[in-house]
């Protein structure tokens, strides 16, 4: 809501009660969708406080990331403190893998002050990984490891259904095995 614009974010002024992005209201499906500059393994997140502690300020929220905004994947739910110290926010990964990202959304919960509250961030900074050789290799084995998740899905199946000739073959052409 403005001047809470969410550009506001990316400067640190902790003395500035203006440098912050305040959703509309207090509500669900409010949130903050960061465009990455580069695309980003992104390893932990930063948030930065106001000087005094206000009751906006955020305390439950959930993080999701992606390669493309309408398909963000959700990658963990966090608290912060109400306190004025930075706080860092490690992402836990589902398979302990870093996903590539060009956009991180911030979905909002709660206040500390309650749901009559609007959400505010006052500052976030993102620490991540740039190297695209380490970005294409992480892509790779995400791939491997989606493929041979489907692989068992599809094995599984036809265990189930006593498919034994096509089971067997499965396993023959893909070397995965249940």
């Amino acid at each position: 809501s403005p001047p809470y614009k969410p550009e506001n974010i990316i400067i640190n002024c902790p003395k500035d009660s203006k440098s912050r992005w305040s959703s509309v209201s207090g509500g669900p499906n409010e949130f903050i969708i960061i465009k990455m500059k580069y695309t980003t393994l992104i390893k932990r997140l930063l948030f930065g406080k106001h000087l005094r502690i206000p009751h906006c300020n955020l305390k439950e929220f959930r993080i999701f990331i992606g390669m493309d905004p309408s398909a963000l994947e959700l990658i963990c739910s966090s608290t912060l403190q109400n306190e004025t110290e930075y706080e860092i926010v490690d992402l836990k990964y589902e398979n302990v893998i870093p996903i590539a990202a060009n956009f991180l959304k911030i979905e909002p919960i709660q206040t500390w002050g309650g749901s009559n509250f609007v959400y505010s961030i006052w500052f976030l900074e993102v620490i991540g990984c740039l190297d695209p050789s380490l970005i294409q290799e992480t892509e790779k084995l995400i791939k491997k490891k989606k493929f041979e998740s489907n692989i068992k899905l599809c094995l599984k199946f036809l265990r189930d259904e006593n498919l034994n000739l096509t089971f067997n073959e499965l396993i023959k052409e893909s070397g995965i095995n249940l």
